[in-house]
C-alpha cells in the first residue's frame, strides 16, 4: 500500500509594502520634473516676452530720433546753429555748458555730468538717474504714446564746451567740414577746397514701455 504524500499548501509570504514605497518615489520624482519643467517653460516665455517689449521699445525710440532731427532741421533755416539751451523754442534743447559751469558735458561712453543752471554739479551714476534730473529742470521733451503703448522723450545736447555761438572766442565744438563745391581744384604751390563747417549733436531717446522696458538711443548728426 502506496504512502500518499501529504502537500501542505505553502504560507502566503508577508507583504512588505517595497513595491508601494518605489512607487510613491517614483511619483514624488515624477512630480518635480513637471513642476521643473513648467517652471521653465513659464521662465523662458517670460525672457521671450521681455526680449519682444525691449526690442518693440528700442524700434520706438527711431521716433525720438527722427522727431529730434527734424527739430534740429527747422532750427537750422533761421540759425546756423542754436547757441543757448532754449534757442529752439522748446524744451529739448541743452547746450554741453551753461555759464558758469566748471566743466562741460562729454561725448564719451561714460555716464555724462550735467550742471544745472544754478551751475550745481550733479553726477548721476546712471542714465536712469540723469534722465530723471533732466526731466525734473524741463529740458525733455516728450511725444505723445504710439500704439504699442511706448512713450518716446528725448534731449539733444551740443557737442560744445559751452554755450554761445559756435565760432565765439573761446568755443570748442566737434566739428566735420562739409564739401559746398561741387569740384576744387589744386594750382602749383597753391589748394583751393571749398566746405562748410557742421556742428555735431547727439540725440538720446528714451523709451518707456507698457511694462516698465526701459531703452536708451543715442544717435549723432551733424548739423
Amino acid at each position: 500500500m502506496l504512502n500518499q504524500a501529504k502537500h501542505r499548501p505553502s504560507l502566503a509570504r508577508r507583504q512588505r509594502g517595497v513595491i508601494l514605497m518605489i512607487a510613491l518615489v517614483v511619483l514624488v520624482v515624477m512630480t518635480l520634473a513637471a513642476l521643473a519643467l513648467l517652471r521653465s517653460v513659464d521662465t523662458a516665455t517670460l525672457v521671450a516676452g521681455n526680449v519682444a517689449f525691449q526690442q518693440s521699445a528700442a524700434m520706438s525710440s527711431d521716433a525720438g530720433i527722427e522727431a529730434a532731427v527734424t527739430e534740429l532741421v527747422a532750427s537750422s533755416a533761421s540759425t546756423a546753429s542754436p547757441t543757448t539751451p532754449y534757442d529752439l523754442g522748446g524744451t529739448s534743447y541743452a547746450g554741453n555748458a551753461v555759464p558758469g559751469a566748471t566743466a562741460g558735458y562729454l561725448a564719451n561712453g561714460l555716464n555724462p555730468q550735467y550742471y544745472a543752471p544754478d551751475t550745481a554739479s550733479v553726477s548721476p551714476a546712471t542714465w536712469t538717474a540723469l534722465w530723471t534730473y533732466l526731466d525734473g529742470l524741463g529740458l525733455t521733451k516728450t511725444l505723445p504714446a504710439d500704439s504699442a503703448g511706448n512713450t518716446v522723450s528725448y534731449v539733444i545736447h551740443r557737442l560744445c564746451t559751452t554755450t554761445g555761438a559756435p565760432t565765439s572766442a573761446g568755443m570748442s565744438c566737434v566739428t566735420s567740414v562739409s564739401g559746398s563745391s561741387s569740384s576744387s581744384s589744386k594750382g602749383a604751390g597753391s589748394v583751393s577746397l571749398f566746405g562748410s563747417t557742421q556742428v555735431y549733436y547727439r540725440i538720446t531717446a528714451r523709451t518707456q514701455g507698457p511694462r516698465g522696458t526701459v531703452s536708451f538711443v543715442q544717435a549723432v548728426v551733424a548739423m
